[in-house]
Protein backbone atom coordinates (compact mmCIF):
# COMPACT_ATOMS: atom_id res chain seq x y z
CA UNK A 1 0.00 0.00 0.00
CA UNK A 2 1.05 3.47 -0.98
CA UNK A 3 0.87 6.00 2.27
CA UNK A 4 -0.64 9.44 0.79
CA UNK A 5 -0.42 12.53 3.49
CA UNK A 6 -1.82 16.11 2.99
CA UNK A 7 0.15 18.57 5.00
CA UNK A 8 -0.45 22.33 5.88
CA UNK A 9 0.28 25.59 7.30
CA UNK A 10 -2.70 26.04 9.89
CA UNK A 11 -5.80 27.34 7.93
CA UNK A 12 -4.39 26.71 4.47
CA UNK A 13 -6.96 24.52 3.39
CA UNK A 14 -5.24 20.82 3.27
CA UNK A 15 -8.02 18.61 4.58
CA UNK A 16 -9.50 19.54 1.05
CA UNK A 17 -6.86 16.91 -0.71
CA UNK A 18 -8.71 14.07 1.64
CA UNK A 19 -11.74 15.01 0.74
CA UNK A 20 -10.62 14.62 -2.36
CA UNK A 21 -9.03 11.24 -2.48
CA UNK A 22 -12.12 10.14 -0.86
CA UNK A 23 -13.82 9.98 -4.29
CA UNK A 24 -11.50 7.75 -5.81
CA UNK A 25 -12.43 3.84 -5.34
CA UNK A 26 -8.63 2.91 -4.44
CA UNK A 27 -8.12 5.02 -1.55
CA UNK A 28 -8.52 4.39 1.96
CA UNK A 29 -9.10 7.11 4.13
CA UNK A 30 -6.73 5.54 7.52
CA UNK A 31 -7.53 8.18 10.05
CA UNK A 32 -10.22 10.03 9.26
CA UNK A 33 -11.22 13.46 11.55
CA UNK A 34 -8.08 12.69 13.15
CA UNK A 35 -4.37 14.34 12.58
CA UNK A 36 -1.58 11.81 12.81
CA UNK A 37 1.34 13.34 14.15
CA UNK A 38 3.71 10.89 15.92
CA UNK A 39 6.49 11.01 13.34
CA UNK A 40 6.82 14.62 13.74
CA UNK A 41 5.58 15.95 16.90
CA UNK A 42 7.86 16.86 20.19
CA UNK A 43 9.12 13.83 21.56
CA UNK A 44 7.89 11.49 18.57
CA UNK A 45 9.76 9.71 15.98
CA UNK A 46 12.03 12.32 14.70
CA UNK A 47 12.74 13.85 18.06
CA UNK A 48 13.81 10.03 18.89
CA UNK A 49 16.10 9.74 16.38
CA UNK A 50 17.88 12.83 16.84
CA UNK A 51 19.22 11.61 20.33
CA UNK A 52 19.48 8.23 19.78
CA UNK A 53 22.22 9.10 17.11
CA UNK A 54 22.71 12.48 16.85
CA UNK A 55 22.81 13.60 20.13
CA UNK A 56 23.78 10.45 21.51
CA UNK A 57 24.80 9.99 25.48
CA UNK A 58 24.01 7.01 27.32
CA UNK A 59 21.77 9.57 29.39
CA UNK A 60 20.40 11.62 26.89
CA UNK A 61 19.78 8.43 24.68
CA UNK A 62 18.11 6.21 27.32
CA UNK A 63 15.78 8.93 28.41
CA UNK A 64 14.78 10.07 24.90
CA UNK A 65 13.36 6.61 24.84
CA UNK A 66 11.37 7.71 28.17
CA UNK A 67 10.05 11.05 26.56
CA UNK A 68 8.81 9.01 23.70
CA UNK A 69 6.52 6.93 25.47
CA UNK A 70 5.48 9.27 28.14
CA UNK A 71 3.90 10.80 24.97
CA UNK A 72 2.98 7.71 22.97
CA UNK A 73 1.36 6.00 26.15
CA UNK A 74 0.29 9.02 28.10
CA UNK A 75 -0.20 12.50 26.53
CA UNK A 76 -1.33 11.57 23.08
CA UNK A 77 -2.43 8.25 23.55
CA UNK A 78 -6.01 8.80 23.40
CA UNK A 79 -5.80 10.17 19.56
CA UNK A 80 -3.24 7.04 18.99
CA UNK A 81 -6.24 4.77 19.77
CA UNK A 82 -8.66 6.55 18.25
CA UNK A 83 -7.01 6.12 15.09
CA UNK A 84 -5.80 2.60 15.89
CA UNK A 85 -7.63 1.33 18.58
CA UNK A 86 -5.66 -1.01 20.81
CA UNK A 87 -3.16 -2.45 18.33
CA UNK A 88 -2.14 1.24 18.65
CA UNK A 89 -0.40 0.02 22.32
CA UNK A 90 0.43 -3.53 20.54
CA UNK A 91 2.95 -2.34 17.85
CA UNK A 92 4.43 0.74 19.68
CA UNK A 93 5.73 -1.70 22.43
CA UNK A 94 6.90 -4.16 19.90
CA UNK A 95 8.26 -0.62 18.34
CA UNK A 96 10.14 0.44 21.59
CA UNK A 97 11.26 -3.11 22.40
CA UNK A 98 12.87 -3.57 19.26
CA UNK A 99 14.81 -0.10 19.72
CA UNK A 100 16.34 -1.47 23.22
CA UNK A 101 19.25 -3.47 23.61
CA UNK A 102 18.50 -4.21 27.44
CA UNK A 103 17.17 -2.47 30.23
CA UNK A 104 18.42 -2.50 33.70
CA UNK A 105 17.70 -1.43 37.62
CA UNK A 106 18.63 2.40 37.49
CA UNK A 107 18.32 5.70 37.54
CA UNK A 108 19.86 9.22 36.87
CA UNK A 109 18.65 12.83 37.57
CA UNK A 110 16.43 13.54 34.73
CA UNK A 111 14.36 10.55 36.09
CA UNK A 112 13.48 12.80 39.31
CA UNK A 113 11.77 14.88 37.33
CA UNK A 114 9.12 12.38 36.36
CA UNK A 115 8.44 11.43 40.21
CA UNK A 116 5.08 11.51 41.72
CA UNK A 117 4.02 13.73 44.68
CA UNK A 118 4.60 10.78 46.83
CA UNK A 119 7.54 9.90 45.08
CA UNK A 120 9.40 13.27 45.51
CA UNK A 121 8.31 13.33 49.01
CA UNK A 122 10.07 10.10 49.79
CA UNK A 123 12.86 10.99 47.74
CA UNK A 124 13.84 14.44 49.48
CA UNK A 125 12.56 13.42 53.26
CA UNK A 126 14.95 10.21 52.52
CA UNK A 127 17.88 12.80 51.60
CA UNK A 128 17.14 14.68 54.13
CA UNK A 129 17.02 12.33 57.22
CA UNK A 130 20.48 10.85 55.41
CA UNK A 131 22.41 14.51 55.56
CA UNK A 132 21.13 14.63 59.36
CA UNK A 133 22.73 11.42 60.18
CA UNK A 134 25.39 12.08 58.50
CA UNK A 135 26.15 15.86 60.31
CA UNK A 136 24.79 14.34 63.58
CA UNK A 137 26.55 10.28 63.70
CA UNK A 138 29.23 10.77 60.93
CA UNK A 139 27.92 8.45 58.48
CA UNK A 140 28.79 8.67 54.89
CA UNK A 141 26.65 10.04 52.56
CA UNK A 142 27.81 8.48 49.86
CA UNK A 143 26.13 4.83 51.31
CA UNK A 144 23.05 3.70 49.99
CA UNK A 145 21.72 6.08 47.35
CA UNK A 146 19.65 4.23 45.05
CA UNK A 147 16.42 5.40 46.18
CA UNK A 148 14.32 4.08 43.85
CA UNK A 149 15.72 0.05 43.24
CA UNK A 150 12.54 -0.49 40.62
CA UNK A 151 13.51 2.62 38.10
CA UNK A 152 14.60 1.21 34.70
CA UNK A 153 17.28 2.58 32.29
CA UNK A 154 17.56 1.54 29.12
CA UNK A 155 20.43 0.84 26.41
CA UNK A 156 18.94 1.72 22.68
CA UNK A 157 20.36 0.04 19.45
CA UNK A 158 23.19 2.08 18.08
CA UNK A 159 22.54 1.45 14.32
CA UNK A 160 20.89 4.17 12.41
CA UNK A 161 19.65 1.84 9.31
CA UNK A 162 18.38 -0.65 11.79
CA UNK A 163 16.45 1.84 13.50
CA UNK A 164 14.95 3.27 10.44
CA UNK A 165 14.25 -0.36 9.53
CA UNK A 166 12.36 -0.69 12.81
CA UNK A 167 10.55 2.18 12.30
CA UNK A 168 9.14 1.37 9.17
CA UNK A 169 8.28 -2.16 10.19
CA UNK A 170 6.36 0.23 12.93
CA UNK A 171 4.53 2.03 10.43
CA UNK A 172 3.80 -0.43 7.75
CA UNK A 173 2.02 -2.95 10.45
CA UNK A 174 -0.07 0.25 11.60
CA UNK A 175 -1.07 1.28 8.20
CA UNK A 176 -1.70 -2.45 6.83
CA UNK A 177 -4.13 -3.07 10.04
CA UNK A 178 -5.85 0.26 9.08
CA UNK A 179 -6.16 -1.32 5.44
CA UNK A 180 -9.14 -3.72 5.92
CA UNK A 181 -10.43 -3.35 2.07
CA UNK A 182 -6.82 -3.82 0.66
CA UNK A 183 -7.17 -0.38 -0.64
CA UNK A 184 -3.84 0.62 -3.15
CA UNK A 185 -3.44 4.05 -1.45
CA UNK A 186 -4.09 5.18 2.38
CA UNK A 187 -4.52 8.62 3.09
CA UNK A 188 -3.24 9.80 6.29
CA UNK A 189 -3.16 13.45 7.80
CA UNK A 190 -0.81 15.34 8.64
CA UNK A 191 1.71 12.82 8.95
CA UNK A 192 4.91 15.06 7.53
CA UNK A 193 5.20 18.55 8.39
CA UNK A 194 4.88 21.04 5.57
CA UNK A 195 8.94 21.48 5.93
CA UNK A 196 12.11 19.39 5.98
CA UNK A 197 9.67 16.31 4.48
CA UNK A 198 12.71 14.74 3.36
CA UNK A 199 13.89 14.06 6.85
CA UNK A 200 10.47 11.82 6.99
CA UNK A 201 10.63 10.21 4.00
CA UNK A 202 12.54 7.14 5.35
CA UNK A 203 9.91 6.32 8.30
CA UNK A 204 7.60 5.11 5.77
CA UNK A 205 7.56 3.07 2.73
CA UNK A 206 5.99 4.39 -0.36
CA UNK A 207 5.20 7.87 0.72
CA UNK A 208 3.44 10.66 -1.07
CA UNK A 209 3.34 14.14 0.63
CA UNK A 210 1.01 16.91 -0.94
CA UNK A 211 1.60 20.28 0.03
CA UNK A 212 -1.23 22.54 0.24
CA UNK A 213 -1.06 26.11 0.76
CA UNK A 214 -2.88 29.67 0.56
CA UNK A 215 -2.97 33.20 -0.04
CA UNK A 216 -1.94 34.86 3.72
CA UNK A 217 -4.66 37.44 3.42
CA UNK A 218 -7.19 34.98 3.13
CA UNK A 219 -5.23 32.88 5.99
CA UNK A 220 -4.82 35.67 8.20
CA UNK A 221 -8.70 36.78 7.96
CA UNK A 222 -10.21 33.02 8.72
CA UNK A 223 -7.78 32.82 11.64
CA UNK A 224 -9.35 35.97 13.00
CA UNK A 225 -12.85 34.71 11.96
CA UNK A 226 -12.12 31.57 13.97
CA UNK A 227 -10.32 33.23 16.58
CA UNK A 228 -7.44 30.74 15.54
CA UNK A 229 -4.68 30.66 18.57
CA UNK A 230 -2.22 29.48 16.16
CA UNK A 231 -1.70 32.83 14.86
CA UNK A 232 -1.61 36.24 16.96
CA UNK A 233 -4.07 39.47 15.46
CA UNK A 234 -1.50 41.60 15.32
CA UNK A 235 -0.75 41.70 11.39
CA UNK A 236 3.05 42.23 11.52
CA UNK A 237 3.46 39.87 13.39
CA UNK A 238 1.34 37.45 11.42
CA UNK A 239 2.93 38.00 8.59
CA UNK A 240 6.71 36.84 10.57
CA UNK A 241 5.37 33.85 11.31
CA UNK A 242 3.62 33.02 7.59
CA UNK A 243 7.09 33.78 6.21
CA UNK A 244 9.34 31.55 9.17
CA UNK A 245 7.14 28.99 8.48
CA UNK A 246 7.95 28.85 4.71
CA UNK A 247 11.08 29.81 4.59
CA UNK A 248 13.10 26.31 2.84
CA UNK A 249 10.01 25.02 2.17
CA UNK A 250 10.37 24.14 -1.63
CA UNK A 251 11.95 20.83 -1.70
CA UNK A 252 13.06 18.72 -4.96
CA UNK A 253 11.57 15.36 -4.55
CA UNK A 254 9.60 13.11 -6.97
CA UNK A 255 6.99 11.86 -3.79
CA UNK A 256 6.43 15.79 -2.98
CA UNK A 257 3.94 17.74 -5.04
CA UNK A 258 2.91 21.61 -4.42
CA UNK A 259 0.10 22.62 -4.74
CA UNK A 260 -2.06 26.04 -4.07
CA UNK A 261 -5.66 25.59 -2.68
CA UNK A 262 -6.96 28.26 -4.74
CA UNK A 263 -5.90 26.19 -8.04
CA UNK A 264 -7.79 23.43 -6.60
CA UNK A 265 -11.19 25.17 -6.44
CA UNK A 266 -10.28 27.65 -9.70
CA UNK A 267 -8.38 25.55 -11.94
CA UNK A 268 -9.55 22.15 -10.83
CA UNK A 269 -9.85 20.07 -13.93
CA UNK A 270 -5.69 21.21 -14.21
CA UNK A 271 -5.31 20.34 -10.38
CA UNK A 272 -7.07 17.03 -10.72
CA UNK A 273 -4.66 16.31 -13.52
CA UNK A 274 -1.78 16.98 -11.52
CA UNK A 275 -2.49 14.83 -8.83
CA UNK A 276 -3.41 11.96 -10.88
CA UNK A 277 -0.02 12.24 -12.41
CA UNK A 278 1.84 12.49 -9.30
CA UNK A 279 0.28 9.47 -7.62
CA UNK A 280 0.51 7.65 -10.95
CA UNK A 281 -3.69 7.11 -11.36
CA UNK A 282 -5.99 6.17 -13.29
CA UNK A 283 -9.36 9.02 -13.77
CA UNK A 284 -10.99 6.07 -14.05
CA UNK A 285 -10.81 5.61 -10.10
CA UNK A 286 -12.45 8.82 -9.62
CA UNK A 287 -16.01 7.34 -9.71
CA UNK A 288 -17.82 9.67 -6.52
CA UNK A 289 -16.03 12.91 -8.10
CA UNK A 290 -18.08 16.15 -6.15
CA UNK A 291 -19.04 13.69 -3.35
CA UNK A 292 -16.76 14.67 -0.61
CA UNK A 293 -14.95 18.35 -2.61
CA UNK A 294 -17.30 20.56 -3.41
CA UNK A 295 -16.11 23.30 -5.86
CA UNK A 296 -19.05 25.65 -5.04
CA UNK A 297 -18.54 25.45 -0.91
CA UNK A 298 -14.71 25.96 -1.41
CA UNK A 299 -14.97 29.13 -3.48
CA UNK A 300 -16.81 30.22 -0.59
CA UNK A 301 -13.38 30.64 1.15
CA UNK A 302 -11.22 32.18 -1.43
CA UNK A 303 -10.71 36.01 -1.40
CA UNK A 304 -11.90 36.41 2.12
CA UNK A 305 -10.42 39.39 2.33
CA UNK A 306 -13.02 41.03 -0.18
CA UNK A 307 -15.71 40.65 2.69
CA UNK A 308 -14.09 42.48 4.86
CA UNK A 309 -13.66 45.85 4.16
CA UNK A 310 -12.86 46.38 8.02
CA UNK A 311 -9.81 44.96 7.60
CA UNK A 312 -8.69 46.87 4.78
CA UNK A 313 -5.05 48.32 6.37
CA UNK A 314 -4.36 44.90 8.24
CA UNK A 315 -4.78 43.10 4.09
CA UNK A 316 -2.49 46.36 2.56
CA UNK A 317 0.17 45.41 4.77
CA UNK A 318 -0.20 42.14 4.24
CA UNK A 319 0.05 42.54 0.39
CA UNK A 320 2.99 44.84 0.88
CA UNK A 321 5.50 42.59 3.05
CA UNK A 322 4.33 39.22 1.53
CA UNK A 323 3.62 39.79 -1.94
CA UNK A 324 5.55 36.26 -3.42
CA UNK A 325 2.84 34.47 -1.53
CA UNK A 326 -0.23 36.31 -2.99
CA UNK A 327 -2.27 33.97 -5.10
CA UNK A 328 -2.92 35.70 -8.80
CA UNK A 329 -4.83 33.60 -11.21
Amino acid sequence: MKIVTSVGFTCSGSSVINNLLREYDNFCELTPNNECRFLQDPDGISDLEYNLFDNRHRLNSEYAIKRYLKYTEKYDVRNFRQIFGKEWDKYNKEFVNSIIMFSYNSYWHADLRDLTLLQKLKYYSCRATRIIFSKIFGISRENNKNYFPNKKMFLPINDRNEFINKVNIFTNNLFQFLNKDNKEFGVVDQLVPPRNIKRYMKYVQGLYVIVVDRDPRDVYIEALLKNDRAFPKDVKQFCQIYRDNRIGNIENDENVLYIKFEDLVLNYNDSIDKINKFLDINIKHHINQGKYFSIEKSKKNIELWKKYPEFSNQIKYIENNLKEYLYND
